[in-house]
């Protein structure tokens, strides 16, 4: 499956995932490319309830990152992006989406 984000202007964020299933690992993988040039790897065991939670980082990074996927409702889930540096993670950025009709 793919993933595409792109910020709204005035942010020129841009990144491409790529989901799938590592079969030897039994748990989803997840490769990120980005507008700035990074290129990271996540794993997910998968939906957990209401959750889907990706952990990896930067590919030779030493940071861990992790994405939180969460269903609010039919028509809503919410997207959290979080790093982790000496033990304490600090949120980025948390972003809405609502299905378009």
């Amino acid at each position: 499956m793919l993933f595409r984000h792109d910020d709204k202007p005035p942010h020129n964020y841009h990144a491409l995932a790529e989901w799938g299933w590592d079969e030897s690992g039994k748990r989803f993988v997840s490769t990120v490319q980005d507008s700035s040039g990074g290129t990271r790897l996540f794993h997910s065991s998968g939906w957990q309830g209401e959750q889907l939670k990706w952990e990896g980082g930067a590919i030779g990074g030493a940071d861990e990152q992790q994405f939180l996927f969460e269903k609010i409702s039919p028509q809503q889930f919410r997207i959290s992006y979080a790093v982790q540096k000496n033990a304490s993670w600090t949120s980025v950025d948390v972003s809405t989406c609502t299905r378009g009709s």
